[in-house]
C-alpha cells in the first residue's frame, strides 16, 4: 500500500466550505454591532444636546416660560465645546431639541426630532423614552416643526438661523 501524505480534494473543499459558513455569521455579527453602535451615538448625541439645551434653558440664554407653548430649538443654536455637527451616519440636515413647560410645576420635558443626510431620524422622542429603537430609515429628510404636545396651541421656532418664529 501507498503512503498517503496530504488532504484530498474532498477534504480540501469540506475545510473551504465550514470556514465559509464561520466568515458569513462572523460578517453579519460584526455589522451588526457596528449598526447597533452607530445607533447608540445617535442617541448619546441626542442627550447630549439636550442637556446643553437644558443648561442654557437654566441661564436663560434661550427663552422657554409659556406653558401653553411648545419650543422647537434648532441645534445651531446650542452653544457646543466640540462640534456636534453630525450623527454617525452623517450631517444633520435637521435636528431639534423640542421643549415644553408644565403648567402646574413649571417641569421642563425634552424631545428630540432630527434627520441627516443619509436618512436616519428620530421622529419626536420625550427625552426619557428616546433608545436606538427610535433611530431609523427614511427617505423623508424633512422635520414636522408643526407638532403640538399635549393641549398646547402655539410654537416657537428658533430656527438655524437662530430667528425665532411663533406659529
Amino acid at each position: 500500500m501507498k503512503n498517503k501524505n496530504g488532504f484530498t480534494l474532498v477534504e480540501m473543499l469540506a475545510v473551504i466550505v465550514i470556514l465559509g459558513i464561520v466568515m458569513a455569521i462572523a460578517v453579519v455579527s460584526v455589522n451588526s454591532y457596528i449598526e447597533k453602535s452607530k445607533k447608540d451615538t445617535y442617541v448619546s448625541t441626542a442627550h447630549e444636546y439636550m442637556t446643553i439645551a437644558s443648561n442654557m434653558i437654566a441661564q436663560q440664554k434661550i427663552v422657554v416660560r409659556d406653558s401653553n407653548t411648545v419650543y422647537y430649538i434648532h441645534v445651531n443654536n446650542l452653544d457646543t465645546e466640540k462640534k456636534l455637527s453630525k450623527s454617525p451616519y452623517g450631517k444633520w440636515i435637521d435636528a431639534y431639541v423640542v421643549v415644553t413647560v408644565d403648567s402646574k410645576d413649571n417641569n421642563v420635558t425634552f424631545y428630540w426630532t432630527s434627520v441627516d443626510e443619509k436618512g436616519f431620524r428620530v421622529d419626536l422622542v420625550r427625552e426619557s423614552d428616546l433608545d436606538i429603537k427610535d433611530v431609523h430609515h427614511s427617505d423623508n429628510l424633512t422635520i414636522d416643526t408643526n407638532q403640538l404636545i399635549g393641549e398646547r396651541e402655539k410654537i416657537v421656532i428658533y430656527d438655524k438661523d437662530g430667528k425665532r418664529n411663533t406659529k
